[in-house]
């Protein structure tokens, strides 16, 4: 990849590292790009966001103007420095293996359950304190890095008959700090540098219509119930920066407050239901219906499947900084990995970041990057097993109550236009004990991801 040269958009990339020390401090490890020497392999630790609307801003300063009267005409006389902060936001399409990391800034807690055919399920809840997350913004002019993020609004957008499920996400941290090296920038050999596509994760996104919406247990569109067409929700909590007087313009820390979860729905005017819910069920109600809602979206699997693998792996071979990759080919295995766990006889495999002994946990990509073999090794017919299963993100709101809903027309139809807040829940549902207090949501996340988010 050629050195970015110009201020053209394309020339984007977006890093995240969560932030597991003392707040605003980045922690390096979290934040690992490229080629580390010490492994001899890929050891990328950094959580990419292909986005389509960056709007980041790294020293929003508020100077402080001198109006001093001086006995002439004029009024403003200097600029004294002042505090300030930096703003982030960016938004693109919902990919299930990077999104969790943006939810987790705005949630806060994930609780991690024990893996079931190669799949692990992350419940989200929200956190008293959110964790704070390191952002970089890297351009073709200067990179910059953002630390003590934290979001303020992620609103998601979906709709059945077209586009793609996507997400607009808003934050405040310290003031940005322009980075030495450019991630953009491609090194020497064992040098840190991002590379497309070695670097790019191929985990495919997620399309509107594969969403689902669940209204007090009945799926919507079935079981003669409206249909939702499209909607949005967004997540908020109001953040309060605070300036110390400590000497500096950056602030000390960010207080995040209380989550709100609010929707906005339409729905065709097949039944009355959603107006029925805002009217309380009766004519002489004292206040609106809260249900469950529940908004989920499925990539499904490529069935489990044993093959032969193909090709062979290079003496500790590093191009460009780059380590040469290995294709493996055969029934059960498509270019378009959707999670799981490879295994290579007991050849030790990296891709991208995700390493173990005798397996690799797998969130997108044809291609596999050997961990510094001493010697070529052949694969020949070494027999592979591949182990996948369905990633899904489910929102759901024990409690949603309808505080308006409006009919409209739209086009030849009528059509219900809801908006819902999700009231706050103390009490577990569902079968499980556990996560317990699950705040005005919970959501669930499931893919090959092992970790704690």
């Amino acid at each position: 990849m050629p050195t970015p040269t110009g201020p053209q958009v394309f020339n984007t990339l977006i890093m995240s590292g969560k932030e597991t020390g003392l707040y605003g401090v980045p922690t390096a490890a979290n934040l690992v790009v490229g080629m580390n020497a010490a492994v001899g392999g890929y050891a990328t630790t950094a959580i990419y966001h292909w986005v389509t609307e960056p709007s980041f801003q790294p020293r929003a300063l508020r100077h402080i103007p001198d109006e001093g009267f001086r006995g002439v005409a004029g009024q403003d006389f200097d600029l004294i420095p002042g505090p300030g902060n930096g703003t982030v936001g960016f938004g693109g399409m919902v990919y299930l293996d990077s999104f969790p990391h943006i939810l987790q800034n705005m949630m806060g807690t994930d609780s991690v359950g024990s893996v079931v055919n190669s799949a692990y399920t992350h419940q989200m809840t929200a956190a008293t304190t959110p964790a704070s997350y390191t952002y970089q913004w890297a351009q073709g002019i200067q990179a910059y890095q953002f630390p003590g993020t934290r979001l303020t609004s992620i609103r998601l957008s979906f709709n059945a008959s077209d586009g793609a499920l996507t997400y607009q996400a808003q934050g405040t941290s310290k003031l940005g700090v322009a980075l030495a090296t450019n991630p953009l920038t491609t090194g020497a050999a064992n040098a840190v540098g991002y590379e497309y596509p070695l670097d790019a994760n191929l985990t495919r996104a997620a399309a509107g219509w594969q969403g689902m919406m669940v209204i007090d247990g009945t799926v919507a569109g079935s079981g003669g119930v409206a249909s939702v067409m499209e909607g949005e929700l967004t997540f908020s909590r109001q953040l309060t920066p605070i300036h110390s007087l400590n000497g500096t313009q950056d602030v000390s820390l960010i207080y995040a407050g209380p989550l709100q979860v609010q929707g906005r729905l339409t729905l065709d005017w097949y039944d009355s239901k959603a107006l029925g819910y805002f009217q309380g069920n009766s004519a002489n109600a004292l206040g609106a219906v809260s249900n469950p809602v529940q908004l989920q979206f499925t990539l499904p699997s490529t069935a489990t499947g044993t093959a032969s693998g193909s090709g062979s792996l290079a003496a500790a071979v590093i191009t460009n900084g780059v380590p040469q990759p290995i294709v493996f080919t055969g029934t059960g295995f498509t270019s378009q990995m959707v999670g799981g766990t490879l295994t290579i006889g007991s050849i030790v495999t990296n891709i991208i970041g995700f390493t173990s002994v005798t397996s690799m946990t797998v969130s997108g990509g044809a291609l596999g990057y050997y961990n510094s073999p001493s010697t070529n090794t052949a694969l020949g017919s070494t027999a592979y097993t591949i182990s996948y299963s369905n990633r899904t993100l489910a929102i759901s709101m024990q409690k949603a109550a309808w505080r308006q809903v409006d009919i409209e027309r739209s086009g030849a139809i009528y059509t219900q236009v809801g908006n819902i807040t999700a009231l706050y829940t103390g009490a577990t549902w569902g079968a499980s004990a556990t996560p317990g207090d699950t705040g005005p949501c919970k959501v669930t996340v499931v893919n090959g991801y092992a970790s704690q988010y």
